[in-house]
Order: C-alpha cells, then sequence, then structure tokens
C-alpha cells in the first residue's frame, strides 16, 4: 500500500472499555489507511486484565504514531470520548468507537475538502450500518451544507441523526462543543448526548459528504450497548420523550446564545413540529 504525504496532521481516538477483540478490528481498520502523518489514541477505560495491553502493543508496528492510555478507574464512557479530544494533538479530529471500523483509504478522502475549503468543519463518510457480521445495508447521511447559518440549523433541528459525529472534524471547533448533560431522569444516558455538540458544529460552520461511495464509516449496530433494548416500552417512551423536549431546550438556548432572541422566532415552530412527528412515530410503531 502506497503512503500518501499530507502537510494537515490527523488524531483518530478509539475510547475503549472490555472490548479487545473488537478494539483488534478497529485498529486493523487504521493500519490500512494510507495516510502518513497520522496519530492514533486509544483510552482503555479501566478494563480489567492484560487483553487490551495486548492488542494494542500487536499493533505498534504496524501503527507508527500510536498512544496507549489506560484509565485507573472508570472515569464513564462520555468523560472517556472527552478524553480523547483533549489529549489530541491533529489538525483534525475523529473518533472511531471500539466496535466500529474505517475503510481503506477514508482518512486521505476526509482531510481533502477540509483541506481545501475553511467553511467546512466537518466531512462525512457514508454509514454502513451492519445488522450482523455480514448484513449491512448504507443509511442516508444527514448533511448540512449550506453556506447560511439559520438554513442549516433549521435542517438539523427538524430532522437530525447523531452519525457524523463519527466523522472528520477541525478540532478547532470540536473544542468550541459541549456534552449538555440531560436533567433527570436522563442525567446519565449516553443516547443523545452527542446531538448539542453536533449543534455546535452545525453553527460554526458546513458539514459535507465525501462523493466517493468506497469512503465509509461501518458501524456495527448489532454490538452489544448499554442504553439499548429497553424492557419495558412505557417507561422506556416517558424518558425518551423527556430527553427529547430537554434535547430541542438546549437547542433553543444554544442558538440564542450565538444569535439572539430574534433567531428563535423561526426556530420554535420547526421544533415543536419537529417533536410532534418524532412523538407520533414513536407510538405508531409501537
Amino acid at each position: 500500500m502506497m503512503i500518501e504525504k499530507y502537510k494537515s496532521t490527523v488524531t483518530i481516538a478509539i475510547p475503549t472499555y472490555r472490548r479487545p477483540q473488537l478494539l483488534k478490528r478497529a485498529l486493523e481498520s487504521v493500519a490500512r489507511q494510507n495516510y502518513d502523518s497520522l496519530e492514533v489514541i486509544v483510552a482503555d477505560n479501566a478494563t480489567e486484565g492484560k487483553d487490551v495491553d495486548e492488542i494494542v502493543e500487536a499493533f505498534r508496528g504496524q501503527i507508527e504514531n500510536l498512544q496507549y492510555i489506560r484509565h485507573k478507574e472508570n472515569i464513564g464512557a462520555i468523560d472517556n470520548f472527552m478524553f480523547c479530544l483533549n489529549q489530541a494533538t491533529g489538525d483534525y479530529f475523529m473518533w472511531l468507537a471500539d466496535d466500529d471500523e474505517l475503510a481503506a483509504g477514508s482518512v486521505s478522502a476526509l482531510v481533502g475538502p477540509l483541506d481545501q475549503d475553511s467553511s467546512i468543519v466537518t466531512v462525512v463518510p457514508f454509514w454502513r450500518r451492519m445488522r450482523g457480521p455480514e448484513v449491512g445495508s448504507v443509511v442516508e447521511q444527514r448533511c448540512y451544507e449550506s453556506p447560511r447559518a439559520m438554513l442549516r440549523i433549521l435542517k438539523y433541528v427538524w430532522r437530525s441523526n447523531d452519525a457524523f459525529f463519527y466523522a472528520m472534524h477541525r478540532r478547532t471547533a470540536l473544542l468550541k462543543c459541549r456534552f449538555s448533560r440531560f436533567i433527570w431522569p436522563n442525567r446519565n444516558t449516553v443516547a443523545d448526548v452527542a446531538y448539542p455538540f453536533l449543534m455546535t458544529l452545525v453553527i460554526l460552520g458546513r458539514i459535507v459528504s465525501v462523493k466517493d461511495r468506497r469512503i465509509e464509516w461501518v458501524n456495527h449496530a448489532y454490538s452489544e450497548k448499554s442504553y439499548a433494548n429497553p424492557e419495558r416500552f412505557l417507561p422506556y417512551a416517558g424518558k425518551y420523550l423527556l430527553r427529547r423536549v430537554n434535547l430541542h431546550g438546549i437547542y433553543l438556548r444554544q442558538i440564542y446564545a450565538s444569535f439572539g432572541f430574534l433567531a428563535l422566532l423561526p426556530i420554535a415552530p420547526v421544533s415543536a413540529a419537529s417533536l410532534t412527528v418524532e412523538f407520533a412515530g414513536l407510538f405508531s410503531r409501537k
């Protein structure tokens, strides 16, 4: 494989916990990248035993700038993601979940638009969602490409997903984002915490996608998730609805802080309509 030389440095950060064999697959996908200015950070959230250490050490000869941090105690998933960002030194940054992977050549393809256009803050690969080890399909990726911030915001408030969290970002833009903790009973829930974080990116600049369909983030959605498969519908639905209302309140607060009260006039009705459609869909699926 020919390694291409680039001036811009890229950090790929992999937070991990108790999944050494899945981490191995993620690191194998990083080792396939044809990009020389790469920094790779693995942050282990105090996994017991030596399995993670051994997996990382096995890649020392394949990934040149590989850093490994093992926390002495579990700091929580959200704080481990933020720890990775704060450790990074690259011009551009991307997270890679320890159960996911990147298609070969993805890093160099994602860097190109960021190098060429300063109005772009994030470049998004195609999203291949795997329902099993051999079964998956490409999911529609939502991007926010308008040069006008208010148009990007309206589109994001109306209909969004958090998949572009796993994309290539300008690190300086990411450092302006904050994870917003939800109120009770969702304060410690991992699901949805990326949405207000990504709203900041939508406010700051354009979110664009690559055109080459070979450039993929491969999301192994069948891996065990701590927030998935609720046992009872009604308690789950109640917490979910409260979380989504809380989320849209955070959106409005972010928009007010950036643009003032008048900006809320067109956005508040869109927010209310989006919530109504989402709630109706939740109960109709049930």
